[in-house]
């Protein structure tokens, strides 16, 4: 389940809650399994490319000419301070004063934050504020996709890109832990989605060399699986659906049954190669056919506990 943002995916509490189980006072077992569900996907949308603006007047326009704007407001606020004074063009003085000392406070609020720094000085701001002349001249067309891309960047990092790194660190931990190496698994929405196949098998090829060759036709999800895998990949954040969003509901649902049915089938098997003697425990055995007989179900028709729940 989703723990927020200090425990993103809520393992270290079912951790915590499973080492609680083990102290004696407790009189309770460990978990028989653990099942991280996850709607969220490691990949990242590729780099898009600023547009070109044709827009004449910011393609001529530069951030040195805006400044000016308000440098040039001193003259206007001297003038206007001359006609309150000598009684010449009082109306237009008081209409002008205001705003050109406003203009004029900012001039001057950015000639002393644009002032030269120590050049021994390496920083980040001392070096941009060294070379504000620069970045004045460029025309707004180059100016403000330079600045929106570095603002991209730092939203991508802070809302996705160090979010997927924690839950990296969190699955992990959770899978290179021995004690619960026969008791964790994952159920990942985008297991076979369309980007994520050449991982998927080349992990299954490396890991599960002892059994995947005899059951990669069986477990291999038919291309109607693909689909709703990769649309329930890309489905976006939501608090509800709605219209039509009901279809990419079922979508999403029936993602996630099979993919808990695969990841079943594929922990049993896993045991099984982790503990010989589970080959012969017979309601291991009833289990594994009850799920492959579901999988091949699921492969024919990958509605079909979603069509049975409309069906009520």
């Amino acid at each position: 389940m989703d723990g927020g943002m200090t425990d993103n995916m809520g393992l270290n509490s079912v951790l915590i809650a499973d080492n609680m189980r083990k102290d004696a006072a407790n009189k309770k077992q460990p978990f028989d399994l653990i099942l991280a569900c996850d709607v969220t996907s490691y990949f990242f949308a590729p780099l898009k490319q600023p547009s070109i603006v044709k827009n004449w007047f910011v393609r001529h326009i530069t951030l040195q000419h805006i400044i000016n704007i308000f440098k040039y407001s001193i003259i206007v606020l001297i003038l206007s301070i001359a006609a309150l004074f000598f009684n010449r063009g009082r109306t237009a003085g008081l209409l002008l004063l205001l705003p050109s000392a406003l203009f004029t406070g900012i001039y001057l609020a950015i000639v002393k934050l644009t002032k030269p720094k120590d050049k021994k000085d390496t920083g980040i701001f001392t070096t941009v504020l060294n070379n504000g002349g620069y970045f004045a001249k460029l025309p707004l067309s180059s100016l403000w996709p330079m600045i929106k891309a570095r603002l991209d960047s730092v939203i991508e990092m802070v809302g996705d890109l160090f979010l997927k790194q924690i839950r990296r660190g969190q699955y992990n931990f959770l899978f290179s832990t021995p004690t619960l190496i026969d008791r964790a698994i994952a159920c990942l929405v985008y297991e076979f989605s369309t980007a994520n196949k050449p991982r998927r098998l080349a992990h299954l090829e490396q890991r599960d060399k002892t059994w995947w060759e005899e059951m990669k036709v069986r477990l291999s999800p038919s291309t109607e699986m693909i689909k709703i895998a990769d649309s329930a990949t890309n489905m976006g954040t939501t608090l509800w659906f709605s219209g039509d969003d009901v279809k990419k509901k079922d979508e999403i649902i029936s993602s996630g049954q099979f993919t808990t049915c695969y990841s079943l089938i594929k922990h049993i098997k896993r045991l099984q190669v982790l503990k010989p003697e589970l080959k012969n425990d017979t309601d291991l055995n009833e289990l594994l056919d009850s799920l492959l007989k579901d999988w091949d179900h699921f492969n024919k028709t990958p509605f079909f506990m979603i069509d049975d729940i409309h069906a009520k």
